[in-house]
């Protein structure tokens, strides 16, 4: 993927990489949230490719979201469970820090 841990993000984020056995319809959720736990955006990663495969596919998510009130948080990719019991689930949690920490000081 092309984020790496303490990376400085601005919204909006989009996040490209590759993903074996996460899909499910052809999606997994991917999130950002601040150090607090709150979730600042979420959306489905999409598959770039045939998801129905053992290999890795491409995908991408654009994450959206306001400047938080925390400097640093997390991008949190997630294996999709259809079944909803969260049970075995891999994720991949990265550490970022975030752009300011009011709208007004984004660089334009």
């Amino acid at each position: 993927y092309n984020l790496i841990a303490g990376q400085t993000l601005k919204s909006p984020l989009i996040i490209l990489g590759e993903a074996a056995g996460w899909y499910f319809e052809a999606s997994f959720p991917a999130r950002v949230e601040d150090a607090d736990g709150n979730v600042l955006s979420q959306a489905p990663a999409q598959a770039k490719g045939d998801w129905m495969t053992a290999e890795f596919v491409p995908f991408e998510v654009k994450l959206e979201f306001e400047p938080p009130t925390t400097k640093t948080g997390f991008v949190i990719l997630e294996q999709d469970d259809p079944s909803g019991q969260n049970k075995n689930i891999e994720f991949i949690k990265i550490p970022v820090n975030f752009w300011g920490l009011s709208r007004e000081r984004y660089p334009s």
